[in-house]
């Protein structure tokens, strides 16, 4: 996957820096195997990258809630609304009907939801590792 055609994936994350996006997009080309997934393994890469970009809000975090001061990559939560106030607004969201109960860090983004969902689905179990280990 290159920067361009991770740009044009996901165009919202063009006004960050090319440097960070090549870093994250070599850090999957690390961490996500072919032999996992298979023909879904470039989709596996954009949206690993995408999470974390999402996730660090190109730099430009604020204070309280973690809201990013320009840009529209959204960190905080996703789901149906569960509340609301309209005096000095408020509102909650249903996160645990969006969230994997297993997926901690990875419920983080949208992109880390749908990553995961494709981690699960691309489960190859059980792994054998045969030989013998030996230490130093």
């Amino acid at each position: 996957m290159t920067y361009n055609d991770f740009i044009q994936i996901f165009p919202e994350f063009s006004e960050f820096p090319k440097v960070r996006i090549e870093f994250y997009l070599s850090e999957a080309d690390n961490q996500i195997s072919e032999n996992r997934f298979g023909k879904s393994t470039e989709f596996g890469k954009a949206l690993f990258t995408a999470h974390y970009l999402a996730s660090l809000d190109n730099g430009q975090r604020t204070g309280a809630g973690g809201e990013a001061s320009k840009g529209n990559i959204s960190n905080g939560a996703h789901g149906a609304v569960a509340s609301k106030t309209v005096g000095s607004v408020s509102v909650s969201y249903d996160t645990a009907s969006t969230s994997f109960d297993d997926a901690g860090y990875w419920n983080s983004t949208p992109y880390g939801k749908q990553f995961y969902d494709l981690l699960k689905r691309y489960r190859r179990m059980p792994f054998a590792v045969t030989g013998r280990a030996s230490w130093p």
